[in-house]
């Protein structure tokens, strides 16, 4: 086996149709020297027997658990990081493709920063959706339009609206970042992993919360959308649910997750807000709907 660097966790739960992508994208990667933690949170032998078909379980840097229960996203992440050989961690998904090079340069960039910034808490790399086969959130297209930066977050709501786009030049610092990034175990441990008993249903903000820890604690966190993982949306497995259970969830961790990081005396404001940005954002996706559909008519 080649020295263990980064290794990479890929949590999956009864999605074979996007995993096999995922795989054959680690396996033509420029950069060697990783491992792949499968962490199986399927409760019966679908994905397993899958992967095993394929000869993926064969490979001498490919370490698979079976979880004996249900343990959701952020706990799989945590057995993961626990199992790890490497001193770099990089979550993936299992509907996550990623560039040939994508591995080389976080860990270049790691390396080159990590002289400068000695408190570096993770390098989130770009994240473009390349297939969307079911109905987006309300507020995705208006969104994914116009936002300018790979992210912004409210100063007030602490919502998240995210483009992890490759357009951009350069590295820079970001204020928060997606799941699917270069972390170091030590800083992972030390800050005390993914909060699994917090966040429950679909797991949002579950990423948030650990990223508002690292800024916290004084840690800084890049951007580079040179390194690319393209992002695969399907209707299948993973944390996918109902539209009602989604938001259900949603609003449960965005209200524990404003508990868990400010005053108790914001929490009414906050929440009254967040309804008010996001109806905002819902009202200007559907008249820029109606405005294209105008102007097509009208071309006509």
């Amino acid at each position: 086996m080649n020295n263990v660097v980064i290794s990479v966790i890929l949590p999956t739960y009864n999605r074979v149709s996007t995993i096999k992508y995922t795989f054959e994208s680690l396996l033509n990667q420029s950069f060697k020297d990783f491992e792949v933690i499968i962490i199986d949170d399927t409760p019966n032998d679908k994905v397993y027997s899958f992967l095993s078909s394929r000869g993926y379980l064969l490979k001498d840097n490919v370490i698979y658990f079976k979880t004996s229960k249900r343990y959701g996203l952020p706990a799989s992440r945590n057995k993961g990081v626990l199992l790890a050989r490497g001193n770099l961690i990089l979550f993936i998904e299992d509907d996550i493709i990623l560039d040939r090079d994508a591995l080389l340069i976080l860990y270049v960039t790691y390396k080159v920063v990590k002289k400068k910034v000695k408190k570096l808490g993770a390098i989130v790399p770009a994240r473009p959706i390349i297939m969307v086969n079911y109905t987006s959130p309300l507020i995705t297209s208006f969104i994914m339009k116009h936002l300018k930066r790979p992210l912004i977050e409210s100063s007030i709501t602490r919502l998240i609206y995210q483009k992890y786009d490759t357009e951009y030049n350069g590295i820079f610092e970001i204020p928060t970042g997606h799941p699917c990034a270069l972390f170091e175990k030590e800083t992972l441990i030390k800050i005390g992993l993914f909060d699994y008993k917090t966040f429950k249903g679909s797991f949002e903000f579950e990423e948030t919360d650990l990223f508002t820890r690292l800024r916290r604690s004084g840690f800084i966190i890049i951007y580079q959308p040179k390194a690319i993982f393209h992002h695969i949306q399907v209707n299948e497995g993973g944390c996918k649910t109902s539209l009602f259970k989604k938001a259900k969830s949603f609003m449960s961790n965005y209200v524990k997750y404003l508990t868990k990081h400010y005053t108790p005396a914001s929490l009414l404001p906050r929440l009254i807000l967040a309804l008010v940005e996001t109806s905002v954002m819902f009202v200007l996706t559907k008249l820029e709907a109606i405005i294209s559909i105008c102007a097509i008519v009208h071309r006509r």
